[in-house]
Parts: C-alpha cells; sequence; structure tokens
C-alpha cells in the first residue's frame, strides 16, 4: 500500500513527460541505443510514448521509487554520450567526400563512419536550395530513411556491426544518389536526401528504390545474419512546406508514420 501511494504520489508530482519535438527525438534516438536496454526501455516509455513514471512502474512490474533511480541513471549517461559525441565532431578532421557540389567538408560537416555530410550541412544547403528553388519554380523532394529495429540489431550482434551497417547504408547512398544531391546522416540510424528538381512522383520512387537496395544488403557475423530492412517518410517543397524545418518536419512525420505501420515501407508526408 505504501507503495502504490508513493507510485500515485509521484504521478501527481511529475504528471506526463512533456512532448518532445520529432527532430530532437531523432537525436536522442542515437545515443538511447549506447543505453542499458532497462534504461532505454524507461527512457523510451516517458519520452516517445509519453507514459507516466506510474504507468511505467506498473508495466515493468517494480517500483517507481526504482524507475526514478533508472532513469536518473539514464539521463546521466546520455548527458555523457551526447558531450562526448560533440567534442568528437568538434574535433574531425573531414577530407573532401566529392559529394554536394561545391560543398567544403570542415570539422564538423562529415560524418566519420558513413563518410555522409552531417545534419549541419544538410540545414545550409536545404535553405539555399529553398531560395532558389521559389526564385525559380521548381519542386525539392526530402527523403527521411531510418534503419527498421537498429536498437536490437546492436543487441544481438553488437554496435560495431550495427555500425557496419551504418557505413555499408552510407556508402550505397553515395552510390545512388545524383552528383546534384545530398545524402546525410542526420542522427543514429537516419539518414536525410535532398532531391533538388524532384517532385511528387521521383522522391517517393527515389525513396522505394533505396528501401529495396538497403533490403538487399546482407551482412553475416559471427553471432548470425544481418538483413536490415528501412522505412522512409518522403515530403516536397513547397507543398509540404516552404521552409527547411517545415520540409524536414514532414519528412520525418511521414517516416514516424511509415514505422507505425510496421516499417519496411515508404510513407509520404500528405498520404492518409
Amino acid at each position: 500500500m505504501r507503495n502504490r501511494a508513493r507510485c500515485r504520489w509521484t504521478a501527481r508530482r511529475s504528471s506526463r513527460s512533456a512532448p518532445v519535438p520529432v527532430e530532437e527525438k531523432v537525436v536522442l534516438r542515437d545515443a538511447l541505443q549506447r543505453l542499458k536496454r532497462l534504461e532505454r526501455t524507461v527512457v523510451y516509455a516517458l519520452y516517445y510514448k509519453g507514459l507516466s513514471q506510474t504507468e511505467v512502474a506498473e508495466q515493468l512490474n517494480i517500483s517507481c521509487n526504482y524507475v526514478s533511480h533508472i532513469l536518473r541513471g539514464a539521463l546521466t549517461r546520455l548527458r555523457q554520450i551526447l558531450a562526448s559525441e560533440e567534442v568528437k565532431e568538434t574535433h574531425l578532421r573531414a577530407k573532401t567526400a566529392g559529394q554536394a557540389g561545391a560543398v567544403k567538408p570542415t570539422t564538423e560537416r562529415l560524418d566519420p563512419l558513413t563518410r555522409l555530410f552531417t545534419s549541419r550541412v544538410l540545414r545550409e544547403r536545404l535553405e539555399e536550395e529553398i531560395l532558389r528553388a521559389s526564385r525559380n519554380g521548381y519542386e525539392i523532394g526530402l527523403v527521411a530513411l531510418d534503419i527498421d529495429d537498429l536498437g536490437a540489431i546492436n543487441d544481438t550482434h553488437g554496435f560495431a556491426q550495427g555500425d557496419r551497417l551504418l557505413a555499408e547504408v552510407g556508402g550505397l547512398l553515395n552510390r545512388t544518389f545524383r552528383k546534384v544531391d545530398l545524402a546525410t546522416r542526420y542522427g543514429g540510424g537516419t539518414f536525410l536526401v535532398m532531391l533538388p528538381h524532384t517532385g511528387e512522383k521521383g522522391k517517393r520512387g527515389a525513396a522505394q528504390r533505396i528501401l529495396r537496395d538497403i533490403s538487399a544488403l546482407e551482412i553475416r557475423t559471427r553471432t548470425g545474419k544481418i538483413a536490415p530492412t528501412a522505412s522512409a517518410g518522403v515530403a516536397v517543397y513547397p507543398l509540404d512546406g516552404d521552409s527547411k524545418d517545415e520540409l524536414i518536419d514532414a519528412a520525418l512525420a511521414g517516416l514516424a508514420q511509415a514505422k507505425t505501420l510496421g516499417g519496411n515501407r515508404a510513407y509520404a508526408a500528405r498520404d492518409k
């Protein structure tokens, strides 16, 4: 009875966690994959599903105090992970990747694992492209890709094999798209691809093509074979947004819907 009352008090005190913006969830998910499984479960339930600590405690059959203890430890580890990644990115020495026209790789512009440009470059280039498109009247496609069940792959085969998969996907994206396109690693297992002069039909076809190519990958490990699939969300300027933030949000929302429907599929921002 005492534990149950304490849970009710905790729930009233903390209420439900504030919703996290879609873009921040992508960044958080990268760090989440490096937490222990129970820590990841608790953080996901609180910040992705919006459950209260009481509901999490009931689902996991543990006390609210233990949920709070796990959460404190997880958030401390997340801060350390994110701080460490920021330091690594700051000291990264990038080499020319021959991608995206005249964009120069710098210490904050090239992802060392996938050899793709980072989200920072995507935001800069997308803003520039939207300005040109608004003057010249053409469309821009944006595809958000995410490896399905990357956390489970890391748990089963280890982070080294998960990184190997991400590197393979990075190489695939580099080979697949045109020189005028821009493929970037957005965070974790999520990639964003900008497709200038590509409308509704073209960006949907590009998304479906890359999903097929990813599903054709096969990575053999000591713990078994990795046969990945991916999901995609697609958006088009100006139909789905007239700013870089609106367009990114629309593509990520389509990606989230594709995941909700079971993954291994593409979903357009305006699909019903």
